[in-house]
């Protein structure tokens, strides 16, 4: 079998892998409605999993990768500082905002793995990372999470959209969230790959 006939063949799983995802997110969001659960939803906890996961897969990626660890620290950090944040509500049961205090933390100890790994590592770690496939599937993501869902979510354009509807705050949340989970997908979707598919890609001769 020719190399191209195995691209194809490849995408095309891929693109299969992606349709199931996508019903699958659709079967969580009807079992999320009629399975509520105190505090969050199971889409909010799907998505934590997620970037619990991927924060996973960065840090041992740093650890088997030394010549990149700096950079691959700071990834798995911003990884773990949106699942920080995305644990709010557990946290404000102990007070209010006091994930911001969790988070200060953990990026004191984060500078701290930084620093052993070597400053040196972070720019080529960096550079080696945005060459790769991961980064073309993490920006979507993140753009995503940190913007357009943040925009989609918007109270101003519900309001707008359903006037005074007595449910538009339920909708509001469900599109946010759900448009959170594309994003959170897409950015764990590039940690794997970083993980366990780029060693069979050649980018730029390197990756």
């Amino acid at each position: 079998m020719s190399d191209d006939i195995k691209t194809i063949i490849t995408g095309v799983i891929q693109f299969l892998i992606a349709a199931l995802l996508g019903a699958a997110a659709f079967e969580l969001y009807i079992f999320s409605e009629l399975h509520p659960i105190t505090i969050e939803s199971w889409i909010e906890v799907v998505q934590e999993t997620f970037l619990l996961i991927g924060a996973i897969l960065f840090a041992v990626s740093a650890r088997r990768e030394g010549a990149w660890a700096g950079a691959l620290w700071l990834i798995h950090g911003f990884f773990m500082a949106l699942f920080i944040r995305e644990l709010d509500a557990y946290f404000d049961v102990i007070r209010h905002g006091s994930w911001k205090y969790v988070l200060v933390l953990y990026l004191a100890g984060l500078f701290f793995a930084v620093r052993r790994a070597g400053f040196s590592t972070v720019v080529p770690g960096l550079a080696a990372f945005i060459r790769s496939r991961s980064f073309c599937m993490m920006m979507p993501g993140v753009a995503i999470v940190l913007s357009y869902s943040r925009l989609f979510g918007y109270k101003g354009l519900w309001m707008l959209l359903m006037g005074d509807y007595e449910r538009w705050g339920v909708m509001k949340t469900f599109g946010e969230e759900s448009t959170e989970l594309v994003g959170y997908t897409l950015m764990l979707g590039a940690a794997l790959y970083w993980v366990f598919g780029r060693r069979n890609v050649v980018i730029s001769g390197e990756l």
